[in-house]
């Protein structure tokens, strides 16, 4: 589709760095302009019917007043736009623009189940969470088997690179087990972590923005003087994806700033998170992903020690969780918890930043 595209506007289609990056505003500019007009569109439908987000009872103190009207399900433009993007702006057949596609569209997917079951069955809980982790894992499962039956270099080497100390630790069969943790683990956190208006979205865009960086860096050896690069398998394609990822996001943040006006719901989140899963595996860079999206991880791991906590011995160790939740049961306000844990992601992206340069 890309071929006919360009040819039309009269732009070379050769597959140097300058046609990677036009292709890469191209999609940035495409998503974002579709998502403010598709979430515009989507917010009037779902209010017009009113198709909101429940909200726990249990929750902090406003959340029940303020946010029980807002709609939910904003991500699903988010999902079209980066699917149409890879139509029109990529190389469809590249192994890794089908993998992060497979992945990103099927996590999406089983996220606009779980915020039906929510909106129209009144459940807050959505599906059952066993299944739902099972049915990612099989997804992974076919994702890699695909990049196995590809002979993609990353999966060939099963070792995983550790920033600052520059080293490659190999970790042999367990390295299977543990992409599809970090693919699966990311959706999850991610999902988890947006609680607030404004809270996720950032962090996202940030983290999203490094990784298409490094992913053009990857293919093409810039500025690899200064920036440790893998240099396996030609991964710049999914710079574009990045940049629909991006445009889609600070299109969502428009309307999902404080007071928002439509939630992610978790056909975004889970999308959002189990893109950014792959791309970290692609580009080798799980580790450093960990220290970028320290904030994704925290959150989780509030929640597993909350839920832990309390099935063994009936006590809860934060005031609620996701821990954003407990600050607010602290006194905090939403805008402070939020532009708080935004600083703090700021701080985590610059502190893997420096764990890869040279």
């Amino acid at each position: 589709m890309y071929n006919y595209l360009f040819s039309f506007l009269n732009i070379t289609t050769d597959f140097n760095i300058d046609f990677v990056l036009l292709r890469s505003l191209f999609a940035f500019l495409f998503s974002f302009i579709f998502s403010i007009v598709g979430i515009k569109i989507l917010i009037s439908y779902l209010n017009k019917h009113k198709v909101f987000q429940p909200i726990r009872k249990e929750g902090p103190d406003g959340h029940l007043l303020t946010k029980q009207k807002t709609p939910t399900m904003g991500g699903i433009v988010a999902s079209i736009s980066l699917l149409l993007s890879a139509i029109f702006f990529t190389k469809i057949n590249d192994v890794y623009v089908i993998g992060a596609l497979v992945i990103s569209l099927s996590f999406s997917l089983l996220g606009l189940v779980d915020d039906v079951m929510k909106v129209f069955l009144n459940n807050t809980k959505g599906f059952k969470g066993s299944i739902k982790l099972i049915l990612q894992m099989f997804i992974c499962g076919i994702v890699v088997l695909w990049l196995i039956y590809n002979d993609s270099s990353v999966l060939n080497d099963s070792s995983v690179f550790i920033p600052y100390f520059k080293v490659f630790l190999y970790i042999g069969i367990l390295f299977i087990p543990f992409i599809m943790f970090v693919i699966v683990g990311s959706s999850n956190a991610v999902n988890l972590t947006d609680g607030l208006d404004g809270l996720v979205i950032i962090p996202i865009i940030m983290c999203t923005l490094i990784f298409g960086l490094i992913a053009l860096v990857n293919g093409y050896g810039i500025n690899e003087h200064y920036i440790f690069v893998m240099n396996f398998d030609n991964p710049s394609e999914l710079t574009v994806l990045c940049s629909s990822i991006i445009g889609s996001g600070i299109a969502f943040f428009i309307y999902n700033r404080h007071p928002a006006k439509i939630f992610m719901g978790d056909v975004g989140s889970l999308m959002y998170g189990a893109f950014l899963g792959y791309i970290a595996v692609v580009l080798k860079y799980e580790i450093f992903y960990g220290i970028a999206g320290l904030l994704f991880i925290i959150e989780a791991i509030s929640d597993i020690i909350q839920v832990t906590s309390y099935k063994l011995f009936k006590r809860r160790i934060f005031k609620m969780a996701p821990i954003h939740h407990h600050f607010e049961k602290c006194g905090w306000s939403e805008k402070k918890v939020v532009l708080s844990f935004w600083a703090f992601s700021i701080v985590c992206l610059i502190v893997a930043i420096f764990g890869i340069m040279k």
